[in-house]
């Protein structure tokens, strides 16, 4: 069977009779002889956050000093759309219009990272010369974490479990 009859069971249903059979029999008798495929079972695969921006060339190059790696989408808007990814980590870059300009003070968007080697990274984005890069803390809720701002404010908080160590 295939996929798309497993994701839409009820557009690629067919029928168990013949053609003919079907075609002599009342409609709710018809239907009832339809065999529904096994659904799929649902599973989550994960979150891509959409983060707005100002400008999509000069976001792609903070991006890009963090180790981002823009993604090409043929079909996409590329001056205002971009994917970006950094290993496992996906996100989406979207310019707003001159009308939604961003407020980098009240900008209440974030982002949280998790990663292994947090201390490493937090030196190499130290030596990237990144004006909004704040310390590494350990918190009360078990997280060793720094944060920084993107250009526009958004908050990129990068974080790993505290060990006994």
């Amino acid at each position: 069977m295939s996929v798309l009859a497993r994701l839409h069971p009820l557009t690629f249903c067919k029928p168990s009779l013949s053609i003919p059979h079907f075609r002599s029999r009342g409609l709710a008798s018809s239907i009832a002889k339809f065999s529904r495929p096994a659904m799929l079972t649902p599973r989550i695969l994960g979150a891509v956050p959409i983060v707005p921006v100002s400008s999509i060339k000069d976001s792609l190059t903070w991006y890009e000093k963090l180790g981002f790696v823009p993604r090409t989408d043929e079909d996409g808007d590329a001056d205002n759309y971009a994917l970006l990814t950094l290993g496992p980590v996906e996100l989406h870059l979207r310019q707003v219009n001159s009308s939604e300009k961003l407020d980098a003070e009240a900008n209440a968007n974030g982002v949280y990272v998790r990663v292994e080697g947090l201390d490493a990274l937090h030196d190499e984005f130290k030596g990237k010369g990144l004006s909004s890069l704040k310390g590494v803390q350990d918190t009360q809720w078990g997280m060793r974490e720094f944060a920084l701002s993107d250009p526009d404010g958004t908050l990129l908080r990068f974080g790993q479990i505290k060990t006994n160590s």
